[in-house]
């Protein structure tokens, strides 16, 4: 039996230099596990790998590199699945792999006062990613603290920390002396 290890190994010992975050690759033949070789070698920072096996037994590995979401299959070149401004909330996705293969990529997205989950999904037997994420909570409150698996084969299981935020106007008086809501 093979295994795969993927890590995001900073490579100067400096954790004030992003840029120079890489990933690299342990395989196990087997008998013994391999020595690390980068599988990434780039001035983007590479972070948050997951791994994950199709049904055909093809590893499919995900990961952030720089603003870009991007997934190599058998660690072939990446491709780019979904590019946004870098966020924290994004770089921090959960993955969640159907008994089936499908794959589910989820992250809160922040709003003006809260935040909402997206999802992005992976179809194994097209081998391809959908073209946007879907917006799969829009509520007041802010969701943190996410995990996500699926149940059989298609449904999916977000599981977060709901929590609300209040808001209060408070009447203040400008520098001219009127009153301004804030």
């Amino acid at each position: 039996t093979a295994g795969h290890v993927v890590l995001s190994l900073d490579t100067d010992g400096d954790s004030e230099t992003i840029p120079d975050t890489e990933l690299y690759r342990l395989s196990f033949n087997g008998l013994s596990w391999g020595t690390p070789t980068p599988f990434t070698q780039d001035l983007l920072p590479d972070v948050n790998p997951k791994l994950a096996l199709d049904p055909s037994g093809q590893v499919v590995l995900v990961w952030m590199k720089g603003n870009d979401l991007s997934c190599s299959v058998n660690f072939a070149p990446p491709v780019t699945v979904f590019t946004e401004e870098y966020s924290t909330n994004l770089a921090d996705f959960k993955m969640a792999v159907s008994s089936e293969g499908k794959i589910a990529i989820v992250w809160a997205e922040p709003d003006a006062y809260s935040s909402d989950l997206y999802v992005l999904f992976y179809d194994p037997d097209h081998q391809s990613w959908a073209a946007a994420p879907q917006q799969i909570t829009s509520d007041p409150e802010v969701e943190r603290n996410l995990d996500v698996t699926f149940y059989g084969t298609s449904d999916l299981i977000p599981v977060y920390d709901r929590m609300s935020i209040e808001t209060t106007t408070v009447p203040v008086l400008a520098a001219t002396g009127e009153p301004v809501l804030m």
